[in-house]
């Protein structure tokens, strides 16, 4: 690359650096929302991505990559499977109930992504796309309470079923375990 090839480059991303970015964003959209607490700990998990991305780009994550393969996509859809295991079912105060997921960026927002349960003959939750981020899409739908009890009965995993890039289908399990005393608890309180 030619040095003043070289300076252009440094002047277009200087240029793209000096705009809010999706995270500024992101941290003031959330405190205005939900507070104080709620912007600083999005502050503090984008600092955390940011460090951890740093220290795995230091690591050598294109070595790791030639080494491992496919098992490095499999690892990583099983992070993104916790991941969207543990932001499922969470619920703003005073909101309806609603069931919403990340997935993984690679994905086809062609189709809608759906949560099944094992329960035969069961009508899938179809899910509809939010936003999308470098982090990871996210979809989300509304719980009846007819749906919510169907989960808490569950005691098979259910499953998160979309397309990927490619347009394979695609589909990371989904733990219902705990989620029928998460919805007794405040019933117990009163």
């Amino acid at each position: 690359m030619s040095l003043p090839v070289y300076f252009a480059f440094l002047l277009a991303c200087a240029v793209v650096m000096i705009g809010p970015s999706p995270a500024l964003t992101l941290i003031v959209a959330s405190r205005l929302r939900h507070g104080r607490r709620a912007g600083m700990l999005n502050a503090a998990g984008i600092q955390l991505g940011l460090a951890s991305t740093a220290g795995i780009v230091l690591l050598g994550l294109a070595s790791l990559i030639a080494a491992m393969g496919v098992w490095f996509v499999r690892v990583l859809l099983a992070v993104a499977a916790a991941w969207s295991s543990c932001r499922a079912f969470q619920q703003a105060p005073n909101e309806t109930e609603q069931i919403t997921i990340m997935l993984p960026p690679n994905i086809a927002i062609t189709t809608k992504p759906q949560v099944s349960i094992a329960k035969a003959g069961a009508t899938p939750i179809e899910l509809a796309w939010q936003r999308c981020t470098p982090a990871g899409c996210f979809a989300s739908a509304p719980l009846s309470d007819e749906a919510i009890g169907a989960f808490s009965a569950q005691t098979e995993p259910g499953r998160i079923v979309f397309k990927d890039a490619a347009e394979r289908e695609a589909a990371l399990p989904l733990s219902f375990r705990g989620l029928a005393q998460v919805y007794a608890a405040p019933a117990k309180e009163q």
